[in-house]
């Protein structure tokens, strides 16, 4: 049940389906219309099948690592750094989702990328800490998709840590 649960429809996939579900509304009108929406119906759900394999054909698509100083500054900027690996043998289009601490109050940032295989992207980002204490930071979410972008998968990479 799990695999169903992070299998996610692109709006590609969405727009298309749009276009043939209009095809077949305009095929009563002309029918010779009929016949190319049901190739592009069958086309779409082949290459849709095909894509959810792709993406699904790694268990572990991508690494993650976060450094961060081990005493952050309190009022100065520190430097986070995230680190991400394609461990496939394809292209991998990715948005992620950093687990910001509370404090920083940071929710809406999405990160977008393609890595080519076996290459690695860094990002780097400043935290402020405004209160003394302990900042923690939360697992990492990515939003993968491959060649067609008609399908992607719903990953969470566990990450958490404290400093």
């Amino acid at each position: 049940m799990k695999f169903f649960q992070s299998i996610l429809l692109t709006r590609l996939f969405f727009a298309l389906f749009g276009a043939i579900v209009i095809c077949f509304a305009m095929a009563f009108m002309f029918p010779f219309l009929l016949f190319w929406a049901k190739v592009g119906f069958v086309s779409l759900m082949g290459f849709t099948i095909i894509d959810t394999l792709l993406v699904f054909s790694s268990r572990t698509p991508l690494s993650f690592e976060r450094k961060v100083s081990h005493r952050l500054n309190l009022g100065d900027e520190n430097e986070v750094e995230l680190i991400v690996t394609n461990r496939t043998v394809q292209p991998i289009s990715y948005q992620l989702i950093e687990g910001y601490p509370v404090q920083m109050q940071e929710r809406s940032k999405v990160i977008t990328g393609t890595l080519l295989p076996s290459n690695t992207k860094s990002y780097h980002y400043k935290f402020v800490p405004k209160a003394r204490g302990e900042y923690f930071f939360e697992d990492v979410f990515f939003i993968i998709s491959s060649l067609f972008n008609l399908a992607g998968r719903k990953l969470e990479i566990p990450a958490k840590q404290s400093f």
